[in-house]
Formats: C-alpha cells, sequence, structure tokens
C-alpha cells in the first residue's frame, strides 16, 4: 500500500481500493499544482461525508510533499518510464511501495494537464519549471536562501512579532526558527511553481509574511486573543506551553499503542532548525488527528470542536480551554479525543510518546 492509500484509509476511513485510487491520483495532482483544493474536497465527498481537511493536511507531511512529490516531477520532467523512474528513486528516498504511484499517475485523466505544465517554457524559450535531480541538490539551495534571508527575517520578527515575546510564551529565537521553517515549508508545498532563483526567494519570504500576518491576527483578535494586559503593564499569554501539557498524567498501560505504518518517513531537515523547534517538529511529524489533538490541546480555536462542545452542554472552546488548564485538563483531552474519534487510550498513549519525545 502506498503511502498517499495510506492516509487516505487512516484520515478518510475508506477502505475500498478503486475508491483510494481515485482520491490518490487527484490527491498527487493536487500537490503537484494541476488541480484545486475544490477540486480535490468534491472528489473526497463523492464517496464520504467525513471533512477532507485532515486529509489534505496529512499530504503536507514531508514524505508526500518533498520526496513523493519531487521525485515524481523528477520523472514527469525527463519523461522517464517506470524502470528509470524506479532508478531515479534513490535519489529521493523513495521506498518500493509508493513505485506505483508514477503509473497510477501517467494512467490518470491528470496525466495530460501535468505533462502539459511540465513542458511550460519561458519566453526565451526554456522550460520553466526545473526538475531537480535529487533531493540533496535542492537543500543546497535552500540552505543558501535560509543564509541569504537572516537580516530580512531578524528585521521582520523586531518589526512585527516582537510584541510576542512580552507573555514569556516566546522568545525571539523560537519565533525566528518558526519563521524559516514555515518558509521552507512554503516553498515545498510551492514546487515546483517557480522559475528562477529570485522567484523561490520571494515565495520564501512571502510564506514567511503569510505565517506572521496569521500569528498577528490569531493572537490579537478581539475575543480571541492570547495576550493578556496585567496591571503592571506586562503581558502574560492564555495560552499554556507544550511542554506543560506534556506532564498530563496517564492511567493507560503501554499494553496499548498507536498503529501506524512508516512513522518513521515524516523525518525533517535542516538539523539546525529541527533542534530549535522539538515541540513545532512533533506537530508536523503528526498524523491527521494526532496533529489536532496537539492543536486543540494547545488551545488553538477550531469552529467544529466548540460546536460539538456546545451540543454537549459544555461552553465555547477557548472559555473550556481556560477553565479546564486550571481544574480539569483530563476531561478536556477526552473531551478532545472523543470529538476526533479517538480512544482515551490512543490519546493518553500518543501524549505519553510526546512527552517520551521531548524529554
Amino acid at each position: 500500500m502506498t503511502r498517499i492509500h495510506q492516509l487516505i484509509r487512516i484520515n478518510l476511513r475508506i477502505l475500498k481500493k478503486s475508491e483510494q485510487n481515485t482520491i490518490a491520483v487527484v490527491s498527487l495532482a493536487y500537490i503537484l499544482k494541476v488541480v484545486s483544493a475544490k477540486v480535490l474536497n468534491n472528489v473526497i465527498y463523492s464517496f464520504t461525508s467525513l471533512q477532507p481537511l485532515a486529509y489534505r493536511t496529512s499530504l503536507n507531511h514531508h514524505y508526500v510533499i518533498k520526496n513523493i512529490k519531487f521525485w515524481l516531477w523528477h520523472c514527469i520532467h525527463h519523461g522517464l518510464n517506470e524502470e528509470k523512474a524506479d532508478e531515479a528513486s534513490d535519489n529521493f528516498d523513495i521506498r518500493p511501495k509508493d513505485f506505483s504511484l508514477y503509473s497510477l499517475l501517467k494512467d490518470s485523466q491528470y496525466w495530460a494537464a501535468i505533462k502539459q505544465l511540465s513542458l511550460n517554457e519561458t519566453p526565451e524559450g526554456k522550460l520553466r519549471y526545473k526538475a531537480f535531480s535529487s533531493l540533496e541538490s535542492f537543500e543546497k539551495i535552500i540552505q543558501k536562501v535560509l543564509k541569504e534571508q537572516e537580516t530580512y527575517l531578524k528585521k521582520y520578527i523586531h518589526k512585527k512579532l516582537k510584541f510576542l515575546t512580552f507573555s514569556g510564551y516566546s522568545d525571539v529565537e523560537d519565533i525566528y526558527f518558526e519563521l524559516q521553517y514555515a518558509g521552507v515549508m512554503g516553498l515545498y508545498k510551492m514546487y515546483p511553481l517557480f522559475d528562477s532563483r529570485l522567484h523561490l526567494t520571494n515565495i520564501y519570504k512571502r510564506s514567511i509574511q503569510n505565517f506572521g500576518c496569521n500569528q498577528i491576527k490569531h493572537h490579537t483578535t478581539q475575543g480571541r486573543s492570547v495576550l493578556d494586559r496585567q496591571a503592571d503593564g506586562t503581558f502574560q499569554s492564555r495560552k499554556v506551553s507544550l511542554d506543560s501539557l506534556m506532564s498530563v498524567d496517564s492511567t493507560v498501560t503501554d499494553d496499548y499503542s498507536l498503529c501506524g505504518e512508516d512513522d518513521n518517513l515524516n523525518s525533517l531537515s535542516y538539523e539546525g532548525i529541527e533542534n530549535k523547534l522539538d515541540s513545532e517538529k512533533i506537530l508536523v511529524n503528526s498524523t491527521g488527528n494526532e496533529r489536532r489533538l496537539l492543536l486543540l490541546l494547545k488551545g488553538d480555536y477550531e469552529k467544529s470542536f466548540s460546536y460539538y462542545l456546545k451540543k454537549n452542554g459544555h461552553c465555547d472552546s477557548d472559555e473550556l480551554f481556560d477553565k479546564m488548564i486550571k481544574s480539569g485538563i483530563h476531561e478536556y483531552v477526552s473531551l478532545a479525543a472523543k470529538y476526533l474519534g479517538m480512544s482515551i487510550y490512543e490519546a493518553h498513549i500518543y501524549l505519553s510518546k510526546l512527552r517520551a519525545a521531548m524529554q
């Protein structure tokens, strides 16, 4: 079973192979920037009533958006047959189970549009969208961009996001690496749609700006502000760090474990960033409902979760989080797990694994 099929099974609970194949090919077209999220959503809704957001988020896992995507584009761009595609897979760390994705894509209705994209030319007659021969070749370029944009990033933080340090929840260094990581993820998501080094750099900077704007909105929007001004004029955060959440006691034994194939495939690049963002790294590596659980337990607002809480006699998620973080975080974990369709055993075992990974 390919990694895409696994994600379909886990996040959409679709088990029929033909239906998985249909969603898989449109998913590949989606990550290759040929179809929109709306098209992908419509295909998913034709097979299930489950919301597609968790599945779409899972397509941002590094193995999918980086390894599989870069390998596919290399094969498409150079017109490789299946045998040559298998040979090229070593340069992208593709596992054998995923070799069939290339054939699946070639036989799909999206192949003509994808092939046409690969043949797009500049006014000078050169192919517009480059295909890298290996992950290493692309990472070298990113390393140069990170170095060149250090000054820009530091100025952006001090100009736009310095207020986040007033709460004691973050410091400048943490914010720096969060933004840097957001910029790198923006490049992965946009690939292959950049036609020059300057274009790539601009996408990196725009991704940073988008992430920064979302942070500003999240922390300052009236009614959802997570910064409280104290009597002495200082600021204190209403949010709690992931570290404190990991101290949740669990009475669950080690007999329970989370099921999942090839979890180690979701490894990140750029060790310097990872070492500074342990909690963020764990978030990114988490799949589907695990990631959503962590976000809910960090106090992040989710409209549908608030609706679920109100339907079951509770207050809005923001208000309930503020109350339970002081008195009943165990109950909040249980509510979040139930909302996501997870057992309380899965939730506590997962939190235990995170706590161990962060030590």
